[in-house]
C-alpha cells in the first residue's frame, strides 16, 4: 500500500483492499499509485515493486491491446469506458471498468473467463473462417470432388461447392437439420434406401464416425443414377468438441461401369502372363536341350583335334588346317555359351563365383589362348602391365570370359599383320583400368552408344563379313556392371581402329597365389580312371587321349556297367556323364560313394549354375561343361587325385 496517502483516507483503503474486484489507480502521467491485493493475486505482481511505474512499463503486454487502444485514447476525455482483455499473467479473460479521478485514472477489474469460455472456441473458430473464407472458398470451388460442410450437432449444411451441385444435378437447397437428408435420394449397393441418419456426414457430426470409402448410389432428378464414393469426418476444436462436419464424394459411375472389362482384362493379363512364363521356361528348357545337344557332338570332335595336335607322326602341312578345325569349334562352343548366358540375364539367373583375382595372370592366359588365332593373321599381341595393383575381387571365369571376348573382337577386326594393345593401369588404388586398343574397322559414331546392346551389331555390312551373334559385349557389360565396374569403347570412326576401357575396384592382393598352367607332359601312369559315357565317339576319343597321357582307363556305357566295375575293381577317380542310358550320373557317383570313396568328375552338355550345383550336390567335386577342353580335364584329374588344393573336392569349372 502507496504510505504517502494521507491518513483521512484510510478508511478508504480499507475498503478498496476487502474488495472482490481488483482495484488499481495511476496518475495524470500513466504511474500506478494504487494496487489492491485482488488485482496483485489476479496479476500475479507485487504491488510495492510496481508503485510508481508507468503502467506500461508495469504491464508492457498491454501496449497495442485494446486495453491500450481505448484508455490511452479516451482518458483525456473524461470518458467511463468498459472493456473486455486478455491477461497473458493471469491467464484469463477480464472485463475492465474505467473512469476519470481526479488524481488521473481508476479502473476496477474482474476475471471473466468462465463466462467467456462456453463460446470462446466458436468465437475464435468463426473468426478462422471468416479471415480464410476466401482461400478456402477458392480451394473448395475447384477441387474435383463434391464437398458438403454442416455445423454440428444440427447437421446444418453451410456450404456445398459447384462440383457437389453437378453430381446432384440441381443446386443445393441446405437442409437445416439432419432430418432434411431426407432431400437426398440415395442407395445402399443392395438397392436400400438411405435414412436420414445413415448418410455419412449425419454419422460424423452427431457421433464423430470417421466414413472412408463408403458407395452410395444417388438418382439425380433427371433420373440419372450415379455411383459415389463418399467419405466424411468431424471437425473437432482443440478439447475434441466436434464443431462441424465434412463430407467429400467423387463419382465413380464410369469406373463401376468399366469395373467389369477391368477385371477382364486382369484375368486375361493373368492367363497371358502364365503363358508367357511358360512359354519363356519352355524356351530356356529348349535352349539348354539343343545346348546339350550341339556340345555333344562336339565334344568328340574337340578332343580328336586335341589328339591330332598332340600327334608328333601329324604332317607338317596339316598343323594349320586342324588349328583351323579346333579355333570353329572354340567359336561354336562359345555361341552356345553366349546363347545360356544371355538366356540367363534375361531370366535374372547371372550369378558369380566372387574371389579374389590377380587381372594380370587373366590377361596372360588369354594371350595365351588367343596365341594361334594371331600367328594366323601375322598379328602381335602386345601386354603393357603398368598397374601396381591388379587384384580385384571378382569371379575369374566370369571376368577371363570379357577378356577373352574383347580381345577375339580385337584379332577379328584388325587385318593381318595389325597390331592390339593390352594395356593396364591404376587410376586410383582402388581401381585398375584395362584397356584393349586395336588398329581394326573401327566403329562409326553412331554405333557407340548401342554397341552393348543386345544382338546389336554397329555396321550391318562390317559383321556380316566376320560373322557373330551380337551378344558377346552385352555379356561383357553384364558381367562388369554385377563387378562394380564399367566397360566403354571408343573410336575416332571406320578405319581408325577401337579401344575398350574396362575399369575394376581392386581388393587387396593375396601371396603365393599363381595360375598354373596345364602341363601335357605330365605323365599320369599311376592313376587309374574309371570313365563312364554312353556317347560312342566321346568315349572313344576321350580314351584314345587318356591313354596318350599314360592314364589306366577302365570304361562303362552304363551306371549298371559303372557299378559293376566298382564292386570288384580299385580305381583313383571316377569321370562320368550325366546323360546316362539307365540312371542319371548324379544317382551313379551316390552309388559309387557307397562302394568306395573316391573322388569324382562330372561331364555334361549342361552347364548352368544348377547344373553345376546338382552335381556338387550329388557328390562330384568337378563339373566339366561339353565340349571338353583338354587342357581342363587333364588338369582337373591331376588335381582332385593328387588334393593339390585342399578344396580341390569342390571346384566348379565350367568350359573353356
Amino acid at each position: 500500500m502507496d504510505t504517502s496517502l494521507t491518513p483521512d483516507k484510510e478508511d478508504l483503503l480499507s475498503i478498496l483492499e476487502s474488495m472482490s474486484d481488483a482495484f488499481c489507480a495511476v496518475d495524470e502521467q500513466w504511474r500506478l499509485i494504487y494496487i489492491n491485493g485482488r488485482a496483485e493475486q489476479i496479476t500475479h505482481v507485487n504491488g510495492p515493486d510496481l508503485l510508481g511505474k508507468l503502467i506500461w512499463d508495469a504491464f508492457p503486454e498491454t501496449i497495442g491491446s485494446a486495453f491500450y487502444d481505448h484508455y490511452h485514447l479516451k482518458s483525456a476525455e473524461g470518458i467511463r469506458l468498459r472493456v473486455e482483455v486478455f491477461c497473458p499473467q493471469a491467464e484469463a479473460w477480464l472485463e475492465v471498468n474505467a473512469m476519470p479521478s481526479p488524481l488521473g485514472l481508476a479502473f476496477y477489474f474482474r476475471d471473466v473467463t468462465k463466462e467467456r469460455k462456453s463460446s470462446a472456441d466458436l468465437a475464435q473458430l468463426a473468426e478462422q473462417m471468416f479471415s480464410q473464407h476466401a482461400y478456402l472458398e477458392t480451394l473448395l470451388r475447384h477441387v474435383p470432388v463434391g464437398v458438403v460442410i454442416s455445423e454440428a450437432p444440427s447437421g446444418r449444411v453451410l456450404y456445398g461447392n459447384e462440383r457437389m451441385e453437378e453430381i446432384l444435378g440441381h443446386p443445393i437447397v441446405p437442409p437445416k437439420n439432419v432430418t432434411e437428408y431426407a432431400v437426398w435420394r440415395g442407395y445402399h449397393p443392395n438397392g436400400r434406401p438411405y435414412e436420414p441418419h445413415e448418410w455419412p456426414l449425419a454419422r460424423a457430426v452427431t457421433s464423430g464416425e470417421v466414413v472412408c470409402g463408403e458407395e452410395i448410389h444417388i438418382e439425380r432428378p433427371d433420373g440419372v443414377r450415379l455411383a459415389l464414393l463418399v467419405s466424411a469426418a468431424p471437425i473437432r476444436d482443440r478439447l475434441g468438441k466436434i464443431l462441424a462436419g465434412i463430407v467429400v464424394d467423387q463419382d465413380i459411375t464410369d469406373r463401376k461401369q468399366t469395373l467389369d472389362s477391368m477385371e477382364n482384362c486382369v484375368r486375361l493379363e493373368k492367363l497371358a502372363r502364365r503363358e508367357a512364363e511358360q512359354a519363356n521356361r519352355f524356351k530356356d528348357q529348349f535352349i539348354a536341350m539343343v545346348s546339350h545337344e550341339l556340345r555333344t557332338p562336339l565334344t568328340p570332335v574337340a578332343l580328336s583335334l586335341a589328339a591330332l595336335e598332340l600327334d608328333s607322326h601329324l604332317p607338317e602341312n596339316l598343323h594349320d588346317e586342324v588349328a583351323m578345325l579346333r579355333r570353329n569349334v572354340e567359336i561354336e562352343t562359345q555361341l552356345i555359351d553366349d546363347l545360356l548366358d544371355i538366356t540367363s540375364i534375361s531370366n535374372g539367373k547371372f550369378r558369380l563365383d566372387i574371389q579374389r583375382t590377380g587381372i594380370h595372370a587373366l590377361l596372360r592366359q588369354v594371350q595365351e589362348i588367343v596365341e594361334g588365332d594371331v600367328h594366323l593373321k601375322s598379328q602381335k599381341v602386345t601386354l603393357d602391365l603398368k598397374a601396381q595393383h591388379d587384384t580385384v575381387g571378382g569371379d575369374p571365369v566370369r571376368l577371363h570370359q570379357v577378356f577373352w571376348n574383347i580381345v577375339k573382337n580385337a584379332i577379328k577386326f584388325t587385318p593381318r599383320g595389325g597390331e592390339i594393345t593390352i594395356q593396364t593401369s591404376n587410376p586410383s588404388v582402388s581401381t585398375i583400368e584395362i584397356e584393349v586398343k586395336d588398329g581394326g574397322v573401327g566403329i562409326a559414331a553412331e554405333d557407340l552408344s548401342r554397341i552393348f546392346g543386345v544382338f546389336e551389331q554397329g555396321d550391318q555390312g562390317v559383321h556380316r563379313q566376320f560373322g557373330g551373334l551380337g551378344i558377346g559385349l552385352t555379356i561383357c557389360k553384364t558381367i562388369i556392371d554385377l563387378h562394380g565396374g564399367g566397360i566403354r569403347a571408343h573410336s575416332d570412326g571406320r578405319g581408325k581402329g577401337s579401344v575398350f576401357l574396362v575399369e575394376l575396384p581392386t581388393a587387396p592382393a593375396i601371396e603365393g597365389r599363381a595360375v598354373v598352367k596345364p602341363d601335357r607332359t605330365k605323365l599320369a601312369d599311376s592313376i587309374h580312371v574309371l570313365l563312364v559315357e554312353d556317347h560312342e565317339d566321346t568315349l572313344r576319343v576321350m580314351r584314345r587321349l587318356l591313354e596318350m597321357l599314360g592314364y589306366k582307363l577302365a570304361t562303362a556305357r552304363s551306371s549298371s556297367a559303372a557299378l559293376n566295375f566298382a564292386a570288384t575293381n580299385d580305381f583313383d577317380v571316377l569321370v562320368s556323364d550325366i546323360g546316362l542310358p539307365d540312371v542319371s550320373g548324379h544317382e551313379l557317383v551316390r552309388q559309387v560313394k557307397k562302394i568306395r570313396d573316391v573322388p569324382a568328375v562330372a561331364i555334361s552338355g549342361f552347364g548352368s549354375k544348377s547344373d553345376i550345383e546338382k552335381s556338387l550336390q550329388a557328390g562330384f567335386c568337378a563339373h566339366l561343361t561339353k565340349p571338353l577342353n583338354f587342357d581342363l580335364l587333364h588338369k582337373t584329374l591331376q588335381n582332385v587325385v593328387s588334393k593339390v588344393n585342399s578344396n580341390a573336392a569342390r571346384l566348379v569349372i565350367p568350359a573353356q
